[in-house]
């Protein structure tokens, strides 16, 4: 059983990135529930894998990411293109993305399924999986190589500065 800080970072995540799907009668249900197990079951209908905790709030995390992005994907529509707001809201996800693939890559595990949704970042690295160097080779991410497979961490937090960077300068260029 995950601790309560993992519960409650995973219950605020998920509050964060899914909180108008789960309104009301959901939301009350999801207040309600302090398993693993439980929040799985309630977000998808389905019986929770047998799998370590670490991988099930990892997966957990990202469906329910890929599911909101989904929803965004359908409510921006063609202003994808056009405003340079919108990419700097999808870099997000491909960070986390990106993230994932990192973690999966220290551990050795397998490539990963296709992602709900995609980028040109995404399709490359999941087709030069699991050759870093190539993965994120001329994209916005290429300072990224073996050696922050060690310090994850640091990689992460690298990522993360890069991604405010670009959200900052979108902020900054919109109008008024």
């Amino acid at each position: 059983m995950a601790d309560s800080f993992e519960i409650a970072y995973l219950y605020a995540r998920v509050c964060g990135a899914f909180s108008s799907m789960y309104l009301g009668a959901k939301g009350a249900a999801l207040a309600a529930e302090s398993s693993l197990s439980s929040i799985w079951k309630l977000y998808f209908d389905e019986d929770i894998p047998n799998r370590p905790e670490a991988w099930l709030l990892a997966t957990l995390e990202r469906r329910v990411i890929g599911h909101s992005m989904e929803r965004f994907m359908t409510l921006a529509g063609s202003a994808m293109e056009s405003d340079a707001f919108i990419p700097a809201i999808v870099a997000k996800y491909e960070i986390s993305v990106i993230k994932n693939l990192l973690y999966r890559l220290a551990a050795s595990e397998p490539k990963p399924e296709s992602q709900s949704f995609s980028s040109p970042t995404i399709e490359k690295a999941l087709s030069a999986w699991p050759r870093l160097e190539e993965m994120f080779a001329d994209s916005p991410y290429a300072w990224i190589d073996a050696a922050g497979l060690v310090d994850i961490g640091a990689v992460e937090n690298r990522l993360d500065r890069q991604y405010y960077l670009q959200l900052w300068s979108a902020v900054s260029a919109l109008p008024g």
